[in-house]
């Protein structure tokens, strides 16, 4: 090694041991070059222009020239170049010099040695070198060389894991919503090295495209896989996204693609899923309450969650209730039929979870539950008061004329009831006793001895009407008798029976009655019955107008009358019987069932799987006995029906995989004559169960992979197959073993590699795969599959020599072989091609090589073109897989020369024409000439055919004339495509070939052929419109001149519907549409002719399909029909009739019938499918005249309509309706009547009592009405009634109390102009009112100055209302009726008086929370029913006047209600406990209000549910039992030791309050109790007495929690928390009993942790603003720490003493350093590294809102006095922990680095300014030095200015 360098290398180790300057440097390798110089030999010296001082290198490029250094040598010498080893700056990735990748050639030529990685090197620095031999002269300054980068890196992603958590499907997504962080990195630099990443997309494999998205991270390579859309479950439970990797580089570069699998995790969303639907129920209607129905089930909609919510049930009914866990419906309270026989009840399934909305949660069903009749309705008479007359000599058996029914509403097999009497006298019989539904009663006489007007004018008795079970109800009947001597018609027979059929018809005969007349005179018979009719003379008996229904109405008794024409009359009960006929169908309940079931093998079930109930409301059997069966749906067997019950049965075992639904239709037929019938469709959905497997298509699978594949290579697919369906039929696949974890599965059955293989290591996997589906249970299958590793091909191919040389003739044919190339390759699977890599001269296409290695001629060679070629070939391993592939090699051809010109033809193209069937030797051209440039034989041409087209064509050898040789036919070959060939005569011969194309020409010889495949059966619809497209005709012509058809229809368009393109053959609608009513179906003969008149024919059938074109037409209408008011509902009027005349049997042909217009009330109804006109109701008090209009439709599309009929309804009015009183009004309690008064003594005729109003709906006279009086008794006798206004006036003496007080009256309301006579009575009284003598009272009426009676009354709270009744007043004239009036204390209108009754109401609800508890009334009692209170009042309290003793003072007492719960004052307590509290020391109280009032309902005990003991250090919760709270006190108290309990634990305790009596009513409160010490407390004094702060505690706190927060900003909430008070105690121990201190903390509400006393302190100091509130309102003297800390301080003079000692140290090694080297250097900077110190330089002073810092200025604060700063250099020194300040407590570290200084004790300015300039380098770790001058120098000033007597405040 050189001197110089041994120098160098000393220089640089000691000047980097001593910290030397750079000048030392210089300096020493300055003496080394003089020395060096001294040296007698010349050295080289490089030529500054010619040396390579900077260069470009390309990656990867390998021995390239890069330039020339040059060096002169002044003695000659011969120089040698070189690189200088030195390492290289710039090396990136390890150690390594210039020489390794440069070579200087002698000459100093430069090349690269070696290929250079731009990823390891990104460049190079190298030194020149050259020597004489004797000295070795190193270029300075270095040569700088850059590698310039390649894109030769695929990007690759790092750490990308093949399958992530499964992300939750409710997932919000966002570009925020990152669900895997990508990674890519990229060796490259620049935009080959700037990668990006997009979801690809893979062949056979599904890569999610839609649901994620690639967003570019902030982060250089990273990118973030978001979510780009909403997941469910439901819709797919994982999702593969592929992911590739690229790079901007020039080629761009991508990785290959990675799969990475995202699984899905079901989250509660999906509401419950109800099963076994539908559900259906039949039960009595007795059925008892608690009695069983039917059980609902329903479970977790969301399949995929690990744990189902628990669902529970519920459904709002007031006859069922369910039971909210198990779904158990039963009987809530008691049914009736009568009023509800069916119920649909709404079941709500909720799954419990309080995190999901309600309609994620909840579900809903229908019940329907089918109420059964029982014998529960009690017959009811219409009316259940009448009267009858009879005269009294009416014979035995006589009828009653009244009109008495019975009615049972149970259902007739309950509906049997029994009638009886009960009289006094055995005067009257029931005609018959047994009935069933409903019965008019018919009593008869039973002894005329008890009819004796003489004795008795009256008779009453009841009639009871009594059900086998015993229920009974009763109907008063008051019979009159009448006195009559004359004879009157007898009828033959006590009474008439007959009977008729339901169905019958106006007029039918039923019977005759008839009525003899002792007298002789004619008889005239008449009926009040509305339903038949009599013949006046001859007494036949006939169906009337009305319908009849034998199920509604089985009998019907009516009176029929014989009159003389005298007055006098005889009457007979008529009794008929309706008998049935089968004319009600079966009707299904519902028409639509919906079953679901499982599939299922083996046994059948036994029990139904439903059931259908069709009801026939028919009378008797066999017409309402109802059979079922299965009508369709069925066809695979495997349901049946039970014909009696409906009951549906599996018949056969059913297969999900075979069947997923059944559609049954089923037909409930009765057995009437003719039997009717009803359908309903049973839809059985299958419910598929896991019971198929999954299958492999095989057992065993081999594949093969190369042992190189990379992760995501796809080695093979498995596929196994489910036959179920959804979950159960969905396929996972699972590599249960062989794997070794180097292939994953896809979900596909995709087996793809997962890790790097290495087929030494293995060469054959040997894999199990499990196949399985997610039913329950799972079920698997296994198979094998074997993977081969192949291995890999790296040899390169190696040609057998490296030229190839070959002679070839210029006439050489193409393809010809010029040599066969050689190569061999040592691989043992390599696969060689040859491939031509240059053609000089260029000609690339000139010969062809094979892969093989053939070389062939590709194109003609030409000597006189080119006469030598050199080829550079390359052979290629095509199996190569890594390293070279390829070989090269040199192949020179030689062309030799050879007669080479050929004949060329002139005249080109040729192409000519002969007509076919041209005669042998007919000439086709003489145009064919072609010359030769060669001379000689070589030049003569002769002519030949090479194809003749078969021998049809000759050519003249030396002419070149065409002819015809054989016979030729056009419809053969249209056209001839001959070769000519011209060859010269040479010994090479030449020669030359054309093609001549010859066209045959046409002559007709053939007729049209039709394809007789086309247009066979056709259909068109009528009305077509014109142009529609039938069909296309084609015929054949094999002429080709004569070939063109021309299409016409020949025959059988006789309406000329249809038409035909001449040229096409197209057959469309002509103008005129077909009419299918005219003609069902056409046959066309179509005709084709060509151009010659060759003709062919062919037929065309075609189909008229019938459109529905025609409206129905009326052909049965009545316009005007009559009826009468009193028909019933569903009675036929008449009928409409209407034909279409579409095609018979199609939907366009039925007809159905509607009412457009008129019905507005709904009083008709018209069968839709037979034209039927019904009535839809009764037609009572509808009289009048309606207009219908009436249309009938077809079924057809588009529907037609008929024009609408209009029918005019005549409904007659009957006098049906009985006259209604309004008043007197008619009670339906018989005790409860109308009552009247007058004054005894009335004596006013003239003036009427009151007007008596009757109302009769009936018209005309049918409704006019004549008031009489009922001769009943005398009372009438002093009354008048006006017969037309109603007027009743009193007549009768005037009346006295004492000798009549009552009159009673019945009055009679008739239809006196009607033929049919109604009358309605009703019963009144008019009262004698006794004259006034003495008004009521309450009180002592003898003693006018005793206090006025009181009553209290009681109301419950929230409540309005009846309140109750005052207590009744006295009233001494017993004839007079006392009313009661409220005159004072309701001003406000709360309250309502019933007069009458002295019933008090409350008008609102009354409440004694935002109300009076009690009200206080005055009540006035009086006889004046219309009294108004002018001013009456109640007595003034101390009133000395007479007391009105009909008043009467009412208290009402609002009586509370436990309805309020007890809330807690607070939502949250806060407390503190010394930890060295004792056991049992109250700590704090929760209390609570109640809007209860009183005391029983505003009791509450209190309860700890929770305490946990929170350590915030350890962030653990324990469970604890540290306090309790006193049961009704609400006493927090201690119940352990907290000793151990310090360093900011807290305790978080949930308290309820729960109402003793109502323990729903119950409230919770948070309680923090925080473990503290004494140094946590502040303490303050107060001038005032503890009894006197007590009063004013809260305040306090709350105005120091206002001063924190207001301190703070209000950016944080605390709780100022006072922990004890207490009498103020002197030094000695001596009470002040005037003064009190308190001890407080704060606890900061967001992170709940106490804040340090000494920082409260310091916030309440700085808060002027709030002093004088503080100290006047409070009496506060002074706040101070509650215990004293001690300051920590510091021995500043012996830092000092340390830091001259280094620095002593320091200036002798520097004396040394410059005394070896005899170098002056003299250096006056101070260092310092003050290592992890972040102190502030000045003073600490207020910086604004610091809660939290710690401010240690002493340890008491005197509230009124300006804080100054003792000791501020031991608090900067104390102040580790600034919490809000940005305080650090590693300020002072305790094993902080030796600190270095250098301290001129005199000099401070210096110091201050050498450390400052240090600062600038070292940063702000180095102001730790400042700060110590700092200090001192102002202690010192401080120190100074305490002597000069300044105040240290202005320093």
């Amino acid at each position: 090694m050189p001197l110089l360098d041994i120098m160098m290398g000393s220089f640089l180790d000691m000047a980097g041991t001593l910290r030397m300057s750079k000048n030392i440097f210089v300096a020493i390798f300055t003496l080394a070059v003089i020395i060096t110089a001294a040296h007698g030999n010349s050295n080289p010296s490089f030529d500054d222009d010619d040396v390579l001082r900077y260069a470009n290198i390309a990656e990867e490029e390998d021995n390239t020239f890069l330039g020339t250094i040059r060096a002169d040598d002044a003695d000659g010498e011969p120089l040698t170049y070189g690189i200088e080893s030195a390492p290289s700056q710039y090396l990136t990735g390890g150690s390594g010099d210039a020489a390794e990748f440069l070579r200087v050639e002698q000459d100093g030529k430069v090349y690269i040695k070696q290929p250079i990685d731009r990823e390891t090197y990104t460049g190079i620095r190298a030194a020149w070198t050259v020597t004489d031999g004797n000295v070795l002269v190193v270029q300075i300054p270095p040569v700088q060389m850059f590698i310039g980068d390649i894109n030769d890196n695929v990007p690759y992603f790092e750490n990308l894991p093949n399958q992530l958590e499964a992300l939750p499907e409710d997932t919000e997504p966002g570009e925020d919503m990152v669900v895997l962080s990508i990674t890519i990195e990229d060796p490259d630099n620049g935009l080959n090295g700037t990668t990006y990443a997009i979801i690809a997309e893979e062949e056979n494999v599904f890569c999610e495209t839609e649901k994620f998205q690639v967003m570019p991270n902030d982060l250089d390579g990273v990118f973030d896989l978001v979510l780009n859309q909403s997941l469910s479950y439901d819709d797919q439970y994982e999702y593969t996204v592929c992911l590739q990797a690229k790079d901007y580089g020039t080629p761009p570069l991508n990785s290959p693609i990675r799969r990475v699998i995202i699984p899905i995790e079901d989250i509660q969303g999906s509401p419950p899923v109800f099963l076994n639907q539908p559900y259906d129920q039949t039960i009595p209607e007795d059925s008892g309450v608690g009695s069983y129905v039917l059980t609902v089930t329903a479970e977790d909609g969301d399949s995929g969650v690990t744990t189902p919510n628990t669902v529970l049930y519920q459904m709002e009914s007031n006859e069922f209730v369910i039971d909210e866990s198990s779904g158990e419906i039963t009987v809530k309270d008691k049914l009736t039929r009568k009023l509800t026989s069916s119920y649909t009840l709404i079941v709500n399934a909720t799954e419990v979870d309080e995190s999901q909305p309600m309609y994620q949660v909840q579900s809903q069903t229908s019940v329907f539950v089918t109420v059964t009749d029982v014998d529960d309705e009690i017959p009811v008479f219409t009316p259940n008061q009448t009267s009858a007359t009879i005269t009294e000599n009416a014979p035995v058996n006589s009828p009653l004329n009244m009109e008495l029914n019975v009615d049972d509403g149970d259902t007739p097999e309950f509906a049997q009831f029994t009638l009886s009497l009960n009289q006094s006298l055995e005067a009257f019989r029931l005609e018959s006793t047994e009935y069933t539904s409903t019965a008019r009663v018919d009593v008869r006489v039973k002894d005329r001895s008890f009819l004796d007007y003489e004795k008795r004018t009256e008779l009453k008795f009841q009639v009871i009407a009594t059900t086998p079970n015993n229920l009974s109800s009763v109907a008063e009947v008051t019979v009159y008798i009448t006195d009559e001597n004359d004879n009157t018609p007898t009828f033959t027979k006590s009474e008439y029976r007959g009977n008729f059929t339901e169905d019958s018809k106006e007029g039918k005969f039923i019977l005759f009655v008839q009525a003899i007349d002792d007298d002789g005179d004619n008889v005239t018979y008449s009926t009040s019955a509305t339903d038949f009719d009599i013949d006046p003379t001859t007494g036949m008996v006939t169906v009337g107008e009305g319908s009849f229904d034998a199920e509604l109405r089985p009998q019907y008794t009516f009176t029929v009358t014989a009159s003389d024409g005298g007055g006098r009359s005889g009457a007979v009960l008529v009794t008929l019987s309706c008998t049935d006929v089968n004319d009600e169908p079966p009707t299904f309940q519902r028409k639509e069932v919906t079953i679901t079931e499982a599939e299922f093998e083996g046994a059948v079930p036994v029990d139904p799987i439903g059931s259908v109930q069709a009801s026939d409301f028919d009378l008797t059997p066999p017409n309402n006995l109802v059979v079922y069966s299965i009508l369709s749906g069925n066809e695979a067997g495997k349901f049946y029906i039970d014909s009696t019950s409906g009951d549906i049965f599996f018949a056969d075992t059913v297969d999900f995989e075979q069947y997923q639904s059944f559609k049954l239709v089923i037909l409930a037929e009765d057995m009437g004559l003719p039997s009717l019938n009803d359908t309903a469709t049973v839809v059985v959905a299958i419910r598929d169960i896991n019971d198929n497997a999954p299958l492999f298509g095989k057992n065993a699978y081999d594949f093969s992979v190369y042992e190189n594949a990379t992760d995501g290579v796809l080695v093979g697919q498995v596929t196994a197959t489910d036959l179920d369906s959804s979950y159960n039929g969905q396929v996972d696949y699972v590599i249960s073993g062989g794997g070794q974890d180097h292939f994953f599965i896809s979900t596909q059955g995709e087996i793809i590699v997962s890790q790097d293989l290495d087929r030494d290591d293995v060469a054959q996997y040997a894999l199990t795969v499990r196949a399985q589906d997610r039913g329950t249970p799972q079920l698997t299958d296994e198979c094998t599959v074997s993977i081969s590793l192949n291995d890999i091909n790296d040899k390169p191919p190696v040609f057998s020599q490296s030229l190839y040389e070959a002679t070839v003739a210029e006439d050489e044919p193409v393809d010809s072989v010029i040599v066969t190339l050689i190569a061999s390759d040592s691989d043992e699977k390599s696969d060689l091609a040859f491939y031509i890599d240059s053609v000089v001269p260029d000609k690339p296409y000139q010969f062809h090589l094979s892969e093989d290695g053939i070389l062939r001629i590709n194109e003609s060679l030409d000597y006189e073109s080119v006469k030598s070629f050199t080829l550079g070939v390359i052979v290629e391993d095509r199996n190569t897989f890594e390293g070279e592939s390829g070989d090269t090699a040199t192949v020179v051809v030689t062309v030799t020369d050879v007669n080479d010109n050929a004949p060329q033809f002139e005249n080109l193209p040729y192409n000519f024409t002969v007509p076919e069937e041209s005669s042998t030797d007919t000439v086709v051209s003489t145009v064919v000439s072609a010359l030769d440039d060669d001379e000689g034989d070589n030049g003569m041409v002769t002519y030949s055919l090479i194809d003749n087209a078969e021998g049809k064509i000759q050519i003249h050898p030396t002419s070149g004339t065409l002819t015809v040789s054989d016979n030729i036919n056009r419809e053969t070959v249209e056209l001839l495509v001959v070769t000519i060939n011209a060859a010269d005569n040479g010994d090479t011969s030449q020669s030359t070939s054309v093609p001549a194309y010859i066209t045959v020409s046409d002559i007709n010889d053939h007729s049209p052929i039709f394809d007789g495949t086309l247009c066979t059966q056709l259909e068109v619809y009528e009305n077509s419109n014109e142009g529609l497209p039938v069909c296309q005709v084609r015929a054949d012509d094999q002429d080709s001149e004569f070939g063109v058809i021309t299409y016409s229809i020949g025959g059988g368009n006789i309406n000329g519907w249809f038409q035909i393109d001449n040229v096409t053959g197209n057959i469309s609608v002509a103008s005129t549409p077909p009419d299918r009513e005219s003609s069902d179906e056409v046959i066309l003969t179509i005709n084709a002719e060509d151009p010659g008149q060759r003709q062919a024919t062919q037929d065309v059938r075609i189909t008229i399909l019938d459109e529905n074109d025609n409206a129905p037409q009326f052909t049965v209408f009545t316009p005007n029909v009559d009826t009468a008011e009193t028909i019933a509902a569903d009675v036929a009027l008449t009928q409409v009739v209407a034909e279409d005349m579409d095609q018979a049997g199609t939907n366009a042909s039925v007809v159905r019938y509607e009412i457009i217009a008129g019905n507005n009330q709904d009083y008709w109804w018209l069968d839709p499918l037979d034209g039927t006109l019904y009535t839809a109701e009764s037609l009572g008090n509808s009289a009048g005249t309606y207009q219908l209009q009436i249309v009938a439709y077809d079924l057809g599309l588009p529907e037609m309509r008929s024009d609408p009929g209009e029918m005019t309804i005549n409904v007659k009015d009957v006098n049906d309706v009985s006259p209604t009183f309004i008043y007197p009004k008619v009670y339906e309690d018989p005790d409860n009547f109308t009552k009247e008064y007058i004054n005894e003594g009335y004596n006013d005729t003239a003036t009427p009592l009151f007007r008596a109003n009757a109302t009769d709906t009936d018209l005309d006279d049918n409704g006019a009405i004549l008031y009489q009086f009922v001769n009943i008794g005398e009372d009438w006798r002093h009354f008048r009634v006006d017969n037309f206004s109603g007027d009743v006036y009193y007549i009768g003496a005037p009346p006295d109390w004492y000798i009549q007080n009552i009159y009673k009256l019945t009055l009679e309301a008739l239809n006196y102009l009607s033929e049919t006579k109604l009358s309605s009575l009703v019963y009144f009284e008019v009262h004698v009112v006794d004259t006034i003598d003495s008004p009521p009272y309450f009180g002592d009426p003898d003693d006018p100055e005793a206090s006025p009676p009181t009553q209290k009354l009681e109301k419950p709270e929230n409540t309005d209302g009846a309140i109750g009744q005052v207590t009744g007043a006295t009233d001494e004239d017993d004839s007079q009726a006392v009313f009661y009036f409220i005159v004072a204390g309701n001003e406000e209108g709360l309250f309502y008086m019933e007069k009458e009754t002295g019933m008090i109401y409350a008008n609102e609800v009354l409440s004694n929370i935002d109300g009076p508890t009690n009200y206080t009334l005055t009540v006035k009692a009086t006889n004046d029913p219309d009294f108004t209170a002018n001013g009456t009042q109640r007595r003034k309290r101390g009133a000395t006047i007479a007391v009105d003793q009909s008043l009467l003072t009412v208290v009402i007492v609002v009586v509370d209600y436990n309805d309020n719960p007890p809330i807690f004052t607070e939502s949250l307590y806060t407390a503190g406990v010394l930890y060295t509290v004792d056991f049992d020391v109250s700590v704090a109280q929760v209390q609570t209000t109640d809007l209860d009032t009183s005391e029983e309902n505003t009791r509450v005990n209190y309860a700890i549910e929770e305490e946990m003991r929170i350590n915030p250090k350890t962030d653990q919760s324990t469970p604890d039992d540290a306090f309790s709270v006193g049961l009704t006190s609400g006493i927090i108290t201690t119940q352990n030791s907290f000793l151990s309990l310090t360093g900011g634990v807290y305790f978080e305790i949930v308290i309820s309050a729960t109402d003793p009596t109502k323990p729903e009513f119950t409230h919770t409160t948070n309680v923090f109790i925080s473990v503290i010490t004494e140094d946590q407390q502040l303490r303050v004094h107060i001038n005032d007495s503890l009894t006197n702060f007590r009063a004013t505690e809260s305040g306090l706190e709350s105005l120091f929690t206002e001063i924190l927060e207001v301190y703070n900003d209000n950016t944080m909430k605390v709780s100022v928390d006072f922990d004890k008070n207490s009498t103020y105690t002197e030094e000695d121990g001596t009470p002040v009993p005037s003064e009190s201190e308190v001890l407080f903390h704060v606890v900061e509400l967001a992170e709940y942790t106490v804040l340090p006393a000494e920082d409260i302190l310091y916030a309440l100091d700085r808060s002027p603003s709030y002093i004088d509130e503080v100290k006047d309102t409070y009496s506060v003297d002074t706040i101070f720490l509650a215990s004293t800390p001690v300051a920590e301080s510091i021995n500043l003079a012996f830092l000092q003493w340390i830091v001259v000692a280094l620095v002593a140290v320091i200036v002798m090694m520097l004396i040394m350093i410059g005394i070896a080297f005899t170098v002056a250097w003299k250096n006056h900077d101070r260092i310092l590294r003050a290592h992890g110190l972040k102190t502030k330089r000045d003073i600490p002073r207020a910086h604004g809102k610091l809660l939290g810092a710690q401010a240690n200025y002493g340890v008491s604060n005197p509230v009124f006095n300006n804080q100054t700063y003792d000791e501020a250099f031991a608090e900067q020194i104390n102040h580790q922990d600034d919490p809000l300040q940005g305080g650090d407590s590693d300020d002072f570290s305790s094993n902080a680095s030796v600190q270095e200084a250098a301290l001129d004790m005199e000099d401070d300015a210096a110091d201050y300014m050498e450390v400052e300039d240090e600062i600038g380098d070292e940063g702000e770790n180095s102001r730790a030095l400042q700060n110590i001058l700092t200090r001192h120098d102002e202690a010192a000033y401080a120190t100074m200015m305490h002597m000069d007597g300044l105040d240290v405040s202005e320093v």
